[in-house]
């Protein structure tokens, strides 16, 4: 099973409100979805992203060209390579 970026923001969010800290959240990430499902880094920015109050999981807009190389279909092209 492959989650989206949101549905692990998702699980991480979950993580903040039950008041884990941020290596208890990594390790049980770690431990249900494997060591390459998230990184620290990740986990520590988003727990930083919510204690200043965000309420949304999408990314935020971006000036310049949109990201087009991370989609559902791309990914799922290159595990068939």
């Amino acid at each position: 099973m492959n989650l989206t970026r949101e549905q692990i923001r998702v699980m991480i969010y979950y993580d903040y409100k039950k008041q884990l800290s941020q290596e208890e959240c990594l390790e049980s990430l770690h431990k249900t979805f494997g060591d390459s499902c998230v990184s620290r880094a990740t986990v520590y920015n988003w727990f930083a992203e919510f204690s200043r109050g965000r309420d949304h999981f999408e990314d935020e807009p971006r000036a310049g060209r949109p990201r087009t190389a991370v989609t559902p279909e791309n990914i799922e092209a290159v595990r068939e390579l």
